[in-house]
C-alpha cells in the first residue's frame, strides 16, 4: 500500500522518446531540443487547463440552480443581495457564470461601495473605483474621509455625477465648492481632526456664494463636529439640516437658515453658545422666517446654555403647524428654554397637554415631560432634567415647575390638561391656584398625584379674597390619588360649592386604591350635582 502511494506522488519519468531525441547531441544541441520540447509541453498544458475550465463551466452550468433558473432570475436574486463586508466580493469567485451575472448587477456593487467603508490605502481606492464603475448607471453613496482629491479623480472619470450621498472630512469647507455633483442629495461634513472650520472674518461669510448651482438636488445637510453651518453652506433645495455643536456666530447661523427657503426639518444637537460674539447682518430679517419648517428639534446637555435655546427660538418664526421638540438636561422650567412674551406660535396652538413631573428622591433629580397637541397632532415636546438641589427645590415639591408649565400655556387656548406627578410629589395650594388662574379655558382636567388635598382646596375658593372663581369653564374633572385619606368630605364640598355658583361639572372621576371607599351618603351628594360620577379603587382608569 505504501509503495502504491509513493508511486502516485512520484513524478513521472521522462518518456523514452524524449530521451532518444537527446542521445548523441552536443550540449548546445541538447539545450535547443529541450527548449523546443518545453514549449510544446507548455502549449499542451495551456490546452489542458483550458479544457478543465471549459469542463468546469459545463459542470457548473448543469447544476440544478443554473439548469432550472434562467440567468435573468439569478440577476434579480443578486440584486437583492446586500453585501455588508468587503469580503462578500467572494461571491464573484464561486463560478464563472456567477461572476458574469454579478458584473451585470449594478445593485450589488452599489451596496459593495458602502460595505467597503472609508478607503485608507491606495489599493482601497483602486477597488473603490472598480466598484463605482460596476454600479453604473445607478446612483451611489460614498464615504471618502479626508481625501477630497479622490473626488476630483471621480469627477475626471465622469462618476461624480452619479454620487447621491457623500460623507467627507474637510480642512477647508470651500474645497467642495470646486466640484459639481448634480445628483447629490445627502451631504455629511466634518472637520479634519479636532479643530473647527473657520474663516478669518466669519462676519463676511454671508457674502460668499454657496454651491447651490453645483449641488442642485441637495436635500439633507449634516454639519458634524467642527464643520459649522453658515450662509456659504445654505442651499435653497435643502429640506433637512442637522447641526452638531455650537454655531460659528449667531446671526450668521440665522442668515443661513433664512437662505434655506424650503427647509422642513431642523435638528440642533449639543446646542451651545456661538464661537464668536454676535455681529448684526443688515440683510437679515428678524425674526428669521422658515415658512415650510415642519419639525424643529433642539438638544442641549450643558449647564448655562439654556438661554441660547430661548434666544434662538425668540429669533426664529416657527410656523404654527411645526412640531417643536426641546431636550435639555440642565433646566427644570420651560421659561428657561422657551420664550414666553410672546411664546412661539406652536405653543399658542396647543389645546391639549400631557405633563409628567417625576422625581427620583434617591438621586435628588427631576425629570419633566410636556407633550402638547393641536387636535390629534403633537406639536410640542419638552423634556427637561435638573437636580433638585440645583433648582432650589425640595425633593418632593413640584410646585414651581408646574407654575412654569402653566405660564407657558397661559396665552394660548389650552382646554385639556392631563397631569401626572411622581410618587411622593406634592403641589402647594398657591401653586394650584396659579395653575387654575393661568388656564382660564381649561374644560377637562385629569390629575394623578399622591395627595389631592391641596388641589381640592384650590378648587373651593378664588385665588384671592374678592377675586373671581377660577376655571369657570371646567366641565370634566378626573382625580387619581394614591393617598386619599381624609379628603372625601373636602371633595364633596368643593364640587357642591362650585355647583352653587353655576359651575356644574358634566363628569367627575375619583380613583383612590388605599383609603376607605366613598360613603354612600357622600356619593349621593355628588350624584345630585354631577350627572356622571365614577368612583373606583383602580388608578388605571
Amino acid at each position: 500500500m505504501d509503495d502504491e502511494e509513493t508511486n502516485c506522488t512520484r513524478p513521472a519519468p521522462l518518456p523514452e522518446s524524449d530521451l532518444a531525441l537527446l542521445h548523441g547531441l552536443t550540449p548546445a544541441e541538447i539545450q535547443a531540443v529541450a527548449s523546443h520540447r518545453i514549449r510544446e509541453y507548455r502549449s499542451k498544458i495551456e490546452d489542458i487547463t483550458n479544457f478543465i475550465h471549459l469542463l468546469s463551466t459545463i459542470h457548473n452550468t448543469a447544476a440544478p440552480i443554473h439548469a432550472k433558473l434562467p440567468p435573468e432570475l439569478l440577476i434579480r436574486i443578486f440584486a437583492l443581495v446586500s453585501p455588508n463586508r468587503r469580503d462578500h466580493i467572494k461571491l464573484t469567485h464561486v463560478c464563472r457564470l456567477w461572476r458574469q451575472l454579478i458584473l451585470k448587477t449594478p445593485e450589488f456593487w452599489e451596496d459593495m461601495i458602502l460595505a467597503s467603508g472609508q478607503p485608507k490605502r491606495p489599493t482601497d481606492y483602486s477597488w473603490m473605483i472598480k466598484f463605482i464603475q460596476h454600479s453604473m448607471p445607478l446612483t451611489y453613496a460614498l464615504n471618502v474621509g479626508p481625501n477630497v482629491p479622490f473626488l476630483h479623480s471621480l469627477e475626471s472619470r465622469g462618476h461624480l455625477s452619479r454620487l447621491s450621498e457623500l460623507s467627507v472630512r474637510l480642512e477647508d469647507k470651500f474645497a467642495l465648492f470646486e466640484l459639481t455633483m448634480p445628483n447629490l442629495e445627502t451631504l455629511r461634513c466634518a472637520a479634519v481632526g479636532h479643530r473647527f472650520l473657520d474663516l478669518p472674518a466669519p462676519d463676511v461669510d454671508h457674502t460668499v456664494s454657496s454651491a447651490s448651482q453645483r449641488f442642485p438636488r441637495l436635500r439633507k445637510l449634516e454639519c458634524l463636529h467642527g464643520c459649522l453651518f453658515a450662509p456659504s453652506l445654505a442651499f435653497s433645495s435643502l429640506k433637512v439640516l442637522i447641526h452638531h455643536d455650537r454655531p460659528l456666530e449667531f446671526f450668521l447661523f440665522l442668515k443661513g437658515l433664512e437662505l434655506c427657503v424650503n427647509l422642513e426639518e431642523l435638528i440642533l444637537l449639543n446646542w451651545m453658545p456661538p464661537m464668536h460674539p454676535p455681529t448684526p447682518i443688515p440683510t437679515l430679517n428678524l425674526p428669521c422666517a422658515v415658512p415650510h419648517l415642519r419639525r424643529c428639534h433642539i438638544e442641549t446637555n450643558h449647564d448655562g446654555v439654556a438661554s441660547w435655546v430661548r434666544e434662538f427660538l425668540s429669533r426664529v418664526a416657527l410656523p404654527p403647524t411645526a412640531h417643536l421638540l426641546v431636550e435639555s438636561e440642565s433646566v427644570s422650567r420651560p421659561a428657561w428654554i422657551i420664550p414666553t412674551s410672546p411664546p412661539p406660535s406652536v405653543v399658542q396652538t396647543v389645546d391639549v397637554a400631557r405633563v409628567k413631573l417625576l422625581s427620583d428622591a434617591s438621586q435628588g433629580a427631576w425629570h419633566h415631560e410636556v407633550h402638547g397637541f393641536a387636535g390629534d397632532s403633537e406639536c410640542l415636546t419638552l423634556t427637561m432634567c435638573q437636580s433638585a438641589l440645583g433648582a432650589m427645590l425640595t425633593a418632593s415639591d413640584c410646585s414651581n415647575p408646574l407654575r412654569g408649565i402653566a405660564d407657558l400655556f397661559s396665552s394660548g387656548r389650552l382646554t385639556r390638561l392631563a397631569l401626572q406627578c411622581g410618587s411622593g410629589n406634592s403641589v402647594t395650594v398657591d401653586a394650584w391656584l396659579h395653575v387654575l388662574a393661568a388656564l382660564p379655558l381649561l374644560a377637562d382636567f385629569t390629575v394623578r398625584i399622591s395627595s389631592c388635598r391641596h388641589l381640592l382646596r384650590a378648587l373651593r375658593r378664588p385665588s384671592a379674597e374678592g377675586e373671581a372663581v377660577l376655571c369657570t369653564g371646567l366641565r370634566r374633572l378626573s382625580i387619581s390619588c394614591a393617598n386619599g385619606g381624609g379628603v372625601h368630605e373636602l371633595l364633596v364640598m368643593a364640587i357642591e360649592w362650585r355647583t352653587s355658583l353655576g359651575l356644574r361639572l358634566e363628569k367627575l372621576e375619583y380613583r383612590n386604591p388605599t383609603s376607605a371607599p366613598l360613603s354612600e351618603s357622600r356619593l349621593r351628594r355628588l350624584q345630585a350635582v354631577v350627572p356622571d360620577v365614577v368612583v373606583s379603587a383602580d388608578l388605571r382608569g
